[in-house]
């Protein structure tokens, strides 16, 4: 936890980066015969993983206001 104190943003880029990608491997693996099955789920996995990032780092930092104004533009 004290690292996402000190470094929320890193945090975040590399939480992005692999919450993103562990939705877009296995379409990739899965097109090219590696993989066994494929998922709508994998490609909303894939687009979520920026904005999941962010609630995960804003839920570690404790911060339900930065939650609010993150999603405050879709109300």
């Amino acid at each position: 936890m004290h690292i996402v104190k000190r470094y929320p943003v890193i945090v975040f880029y590399i939480l992005a980066f692999v919450i993103s990608w562990l939705g877009w491997v296995p379409q990739t693996l899965h097109a090219r015969g590696l993989f066994p099955f494929d998922s709508s789920l994998f490609t909303l996995l894939g687009g979520a993983g920026p904005t999941l990032a962010a609630v995960i780092v804003l839920l570690m930092l404790k911060n339900k206001d930065g939650l609010r104004r993150l999603f405050a533009s879709l109300f």
